[in-house]
Formats: C-alpha cells, structure tokens, sequence
C-alpha cells in the first residue's frame, strides 16, 4: 500500500498539466520562492483559531523556513502539486493494494511535484500516529470557520 501510494503521487506529479487542459490552473512562477513566507503565514494564522497555542507551539519555525528559502532549488519541472497528500487523502482497491482514487483535491495547483512527496514522507505513520494529525486538526478546523 505505500508503494502503490508513492507511485499514485509519482504519476499525478507527471502528468503534462498543459496536455490535460490545466495551463491556467495554478501559478507555477516563482512557486518554490513563496512558499516559506506562506507557510509562515499559515502557522501565524493559528492564533485565529481559539485553543490553538499559536506558532511558538512549533520550536525553531523561523529558522526551518530560513534555512528552506537558502537551499531552494533554482529550477524545477512544473507539474501538478496535490498539496495534501497522504494515506487519509486515497481509497484503496478492495481486496488489494492498488490505489482506487485520490480524493480531497481542495489545495491542488500547479507547482513542483516534489513537494508532495516530501509531505508524503513528513507525514508518514510512525507506530501507528500520523504526523500529519495535528496539521490536519487545524485544516480540519479552518474548512468548518
């Protein structure tokens, strides 16, 4: 099942976006340069939302983001960019492995596809928690404010 969910975001990240009709979809330009201010944002964004300790819950944060906008790539392949992608986000075939679907496209663009693999990776189950779930609380919670 993580094999076939590394190769479903494999195929999605090649897929020509302008061939399917998608050239207008997203911004690909400058697309790794802002993402570290955004991201930033989102956490600071936290404070909107009653219980949540805000971004000094997230240690080191700015430096994390520092130290991104240093080491991004000059250049990538433009491709189609879930955005979300994990085991809580695909359907299975019954009875095997395979990937059915994908579903809950709401944050997909256009933009390096490399960036759903290494969500991927983040958030990845380790003994049985994902990662991901305290993220996915605060989506969970701005959809429904």
């Amino acid at each position: 099942m993580g094999l076939a969910l590394v190769e479903g975001v494999t195929a999605l990240g090649a897929v020509d976006y302008r061939a399917v009709g998608l050239e207008g979809f997203g911004n690909p330009d400058n697309y790794l340069g802002r993402q570290a201010s955004r991201w930033k944002a989102q956490v600071e964004s936290y404070y909107d939302f009653s219980g949540s300790p805000g971004p000094q819950s997230i240690p080191g944060s700015e430096k994390v983001a520092s130290w991104l906008d240093r080491h991004r790539p000059d250049t990538f392949d433009p491709g189609i960019i879930y955005g979300d992608y994990h085991f809580g986000n695909v359907m299975y075939r019954h009875g095997g492995p395979e990937l059915a679907a994908i579903a809950d496209w709401e944050l997909t663009t256009i933009g390096d596809p490399l960036l759903d693999l290494g969500w991927l990776l983040a958030a990845w189950p380790v003994d049985g928690l994902s990662t991901a779930e305290p993220m996915e609380r605060l989506s969970d919670q701005r959809r429904a404010d």
